[in-house]
């Protein structure tokens, strides 16, 4: 039994709308039967309007046969949000919205931003980790409302950020043949280095004077010593 594809379930109902409207029930029975041997999910079920339809169908439909197979599904389907997992994930859901409400209640536009990024990081197929703990219970809602995206992410993506920030700047990001008197009499607000070259763009008395680290690449100008 395969998944059906999200986009063919309204095409669905709104074929059998059509077909029910003109009367023609016999075009109704291929698309129910599509329906039932399709793996149809809570997620289907929840992001489209096909159980509302199948209710609707039921009042309107003279048929026999399709107010039968319309009736045998929506029975199929209640059986899915019996399921325990499906239940403990409902009210694991709830908990989280509302420690997520009581962090952002002041601002709309983060707590939205932070459902999303939250919903996105449990569908990600690689977080699986995130899934485990919170069925699991040895992740809080309330803990897991706070977590941040780095805190969300899978163990391969934290060991490549903890790689990334070790190394520090890229070579690449480094000023290729930095131009300048050398000095060691300067400390660099980044790095702290003291390999440093002292620039003299022009000979003119107020001319700014610049100086580059040779290591990181900072740069900053003779004006109170301010950084660029």
């Amino acid at each position: 039994m395969t998944t059906m594809d999200t986009k063919q379930i309204p095409y669905h109902a709104l074929q059998m709308d059509k077909f029910n409207r003109a009367g023609n029930y016999g075009n109704i029975m291929p698309l129910l039967t599509a329906l039932d041997n399709a793996c149809v999910t809570c997620e289907q079920l929840q992001g489209t309007d096909i159980v509302t339809f199948l209710y609707r169908l039921l009042k309107t439909c003279s048929d026999h046969s399709v107010k039968k197979t319309a009736k045998h599904l929506l029975s199929k389907w209640k059986q899915l949000y019996s399921h325990p997992y499906h239940i403990s994930k409902e009210k694991g859901s709830e908990e989280e919205y509302v420690h997520i409400h009581a962090l952002h209640r002041a601002n709309q536009a983060k707590y939205k931003a932070c459902i999303r990024s939250k919903v996105a990081n449990l569908r990600n197929p690689k977080n699986v980790h995130l899934r485990c703990c919170l069925l699991g219970g040895s992740l809080g809602p309330e803990v897991f409302a706070g977590m941040s995206v780095e805190e969300m992410a899978n163990e391969e993506l934290q060991r490549l950020r903890e790689e990334y920030l070790s190394r520090g700047v890229s070579e690449r990001q480094l000023p290729q043949g930095v131009e300048g008197t050398p000095t060691q009499k300067l400390r660099c607000r980044r790095c702290e280095g003291l390999d440093c070259r002292v620039q003299h763009p022009g000979a003119h008395q107020d001319a700014m004077t610049f100086v580059t680290c040779s290591r990181c690449g900072e740069q900053w100008y003779h004006s109170g010593w301010v950084c660029l």
